[in-house]
């Protein structure tokens, strides 16, 4: 007979109950208000025993009521773990069909989700793909000082060959739109510097060669006036040298042609 089969008890308790919980230990274990009456009932029998120390019958008599309660004790401990081994080996059995039940159960929930889950997984994905692309697009409007009209057409392209949405296709719109903008500006600005720069490269020309006409033109007079200086000079030196020649006169005739000649030198009067 098992602990399970011992565990059933009397609807009304026994009397006395020791010997009915020494024949069905197990029973004390099960029933509180047995168990209860039960050691009652030891209290009772140890205050009404008698002991006689003084015959060693009497001492035997002691030591067999003492081990009664042991046996007693043992018997209902064993009832207990014979108890709690059918209890273990049924929580085992149910534990095992728990584990059963619950993985089937997942698989079984799993598939049911499964077109949820698809569902949020796209979701989540069109979900960065919009976040992804908002950044691309916001990002593409920055415009940067050093930005070249080939930088922001390339740009344009780039925005141009983004698959069209309605998640984002107003902010695409208004993105290229912004980027037109910023070329047509970019390259009225690069035409601009150019045009400037040419001005000034003209302009830089025309100061050197007008730098290099009047230091001709200086050089000129430069040349000029120490060339006539320099006859001066010359002039001067020939005008101070002493007059060491006299003048021979001329005939008549001569003179009165308003001219002679100086002797030693071959020059006429006039030149004297």
């Amino acid at each position: 007979m098992t602990a399970t089969a011992l565990a059933i008890v009397p609807s009304e308790l026994p009397n006395p109950v020791v010997p009915y919980v020494e024949a069905n230990p197990v029973s004390v274990l099960t029933d509180k208000a047995l168990r209860e009456r039960f050691f009652t009932e030891i209290e009772l029998a140890i205050s009404e025993f008698e002991p006689d120390l003084k015959t060693a019958k009497g001492r035997k008599a002691i030591a067999s009521f003492a081990h009664k309660f042991s046996r007693t004790k043992t018997a209902i401990d064993d009832a207990g773990q014979a108890l709690n081994d059918d209890a273990n080996k049924q929580i085992s059995a149910v534990n095992l069909v728990r584990r059963e039940c619950r993985a089937k159960l997942d698989a079984m929930r799993d598939l049911a989700r499964k077109p949820l889950d698809e569902w949020e997984a796209a979701e989540a994905a069109r979900e960065a793909l919009i976040s992804a692309t908002n950044k691309l697009l916001s990002d593409a409007m920055i415009i940067l000082a050093a930005d070249t009209s080939t930088v922001i057409r390339e740009r344009i392209d780039a925005i141009e060959a983004v698959a069209d949405d309605e998640a984002w296709a107003a902010a695409k719109e208004s993105t290229i739109l912004a980027l037109r903008a910023a070329f047509n500006r970019i390259v009225k600005d690069e035409a601009d510097r150019a045009e400037l720069a040419k001005l000034r490269a003209e302009e830089a020309a025309r100061k050197r060669e007008e730098e290099v006409r009047l230091a001709a033109e200086q050089k000129a007079r430069d040349d000029a006036e120490r060339a006539e200086h320099e006859e001066r000079a010359v002039q001067e030196r020939i005008a101070a040298r002493p007059r060491t020649h006299r003048c021979r006169q001329t005939p008549r005739g001569a003179r009165s042609r308003g001219s002679h000649q100086c002797s030693g030198t071959g020059r006429s009067q006039a030149d004297c």
